[in-house]
C-alpha cells in the first residue's frame, strides 16, 4: 500500500474526509497541517513560508508522494508559484511533490480543455488571482461564479447541492470544462453527476490532487467513479 503524504491549512476539514474514503485499499493517508483560517490574500501569502517545516515533518513517514492540497495557497503568489513549491517539496522529501494549482493545469491539459468556467468559493480579488494563473497558463476563462466566503470553516460547511447549484450558475455553456476551485469544497458526491448532466468534463481542486497524486505514485489501477479524468491514470 502507498503512502500519500498531505499539507492542508488547519482549517480545512473536507480533504481528509474525501482522500480517505477513495483511497481505502489503495494508500494511507498522513497530513500535516499550516495555520490558516481565512482566505484572503495577507494569510495565504504567510501560508507558504511554512510548507517546507511539514514537507519536512511528513517526510520521516516514509510517504511516496507528497500534496501541497491548498489551491489559493499556491497561486496567491503569482502565476509559477505552484512551480516553486513542487521543487521546494520534492528537494526537500525526495518524493514526488505536486501543489493543487499545478494539479489543476495538468489535469486541464490532460483532458483537453482550453475555456474554463470557474467556480470558486473565494472572494473577487482571490478568484481574479486564479483566473490569472488560468489565463497566464495558456487557459480561457470564459465564466466566473465566486461566493465571497472568507472564513474558511465556513467554505467546509458549504452543501454539495449549492456547489452544484454554483455550477449550474456560472455560465458553463460556453465552457469545455468546468473547474470547481478549494480543496475545503465538499465535490467528490457530486462531480460524476455533473459531467453527465453538462456533458463536458468538471474537475474540482480536490479531484485534481487526487489524481495528480496517484499518477506519481503509480497507482494505474486507481479508478474512482469521479469524472473523466480518473480514466487517464
Amino acid at each position: 500500500m502507498k503512502r500519500f503524504g498531505v499539507i492542508i491549512p488547519s482549517s480545512n476539514t473536507t480533504v481528509e474526509a474525501e482522500f480517505n474514503n477513495i483511497l481505502s485499499g489503495y494508500a494511507s493517508l498522513h497530513v500535516g497541517r499550516i495555520r490558516l483560517r481565512n482566505v484572503n490574500v495577507g494569510e495565504l501569502d504567510r501560508f507558504a513560508d511554512d510548507v517546507s517545516a511539514e514537507a519536512e515533518k511528513l517526510s520521516d513517514a516514509g510517504i511516496d508522494v507528497l500534496g501541497l492540497a491548498c489551491t489559493s495557497g499556491s497561486f496567491v503568489r503569482g502565476s509559477r508559484q505552484y512551480e516553486e513549491l513542487e521543487r521546494l517539496m520534492t528537494e526537500i522529501s525526495s518524493v514526488p511533490s505536486i501543489s493543487t494549482s499545478g494539479a489543476v493545469l495538468r489535469s486541464l491539459k490532460q483532458l483537453g480543455c482550453r475555456r474554463i468556467a470557474l467556480v470558486t468559493p473565494y472572494t473577487q480579488d482571490v478568484t481574479k488571482l486564479e483566473e490569472r494563473l488560468l489565463t497566464d497558463n495558456g487557459f480561457e476563462v470564459v465564466s466566473t461564479r465566486y461566493a465571497s466566503i472568507v472564513d474558511n470553516l465556513v467554505i467546509g460547511r458549504v452543501r454539495e447541492e449549492e456547489v452544484s447549484r454554483m455550477v449550474l450558475e456560472s455560465g458553463w455553456r460556453d465552457a469545455d470544462c468546468v473547474f470547481i476551485s478549494c480543496t475545503n469544497l465538499r465535490t467528490f458526491g457530486i462531480l460524476h453527476a455533473l459531467e453527465n448532466e453538462l456533458g463536458i468534463p468538471v474537475i474540482s481542486s480536490n479531484s485534481a490532487t487526487l489524481w495528480d497524486m496517484a499518477r506519481r505514485a503509480g497507482l494505474k489501477s486507481f479508478r474512482p467513479v469521479l469524472g473523466r479524468l480518473f480514466t487517464m491514470i
